[in-house]
């Protein structure tokens, strides 16, 4: 449900807005959007990771090796 509202939004910014969305990388909105080209064709929805998505990633890949050394 909550990725139908991503989609409706992607497919409207251009329109309403003038601007082309950027979203988070949740996979499943990812995946909807590759199939719904909210865009056309020509232009693919990319996926890409913010910043605050590596650091907490990194740290938890970091926490977990951490606590497997410690075992």
């Amino acid at each position: 449900m909550e990725t139908d509202g991503f989609i409706a939004g992607f497919q409207k910014s251009v329109e309403i807005h003038g601007l082309k969305l950027i979203g988070d990388s949740d996979s499943s909105v990812h995946r909807r959007l590759i199939e719904t080209l909210p865009y056309g064709p020509n232009l693919l929805a990319q996926k890409s990771e913010c910043r605050n998505h590596i650091l907490r990633n990194y740290g938890n890949r970091l926490r977990d090796i951490c606590m497997k050394e410690n075992l």
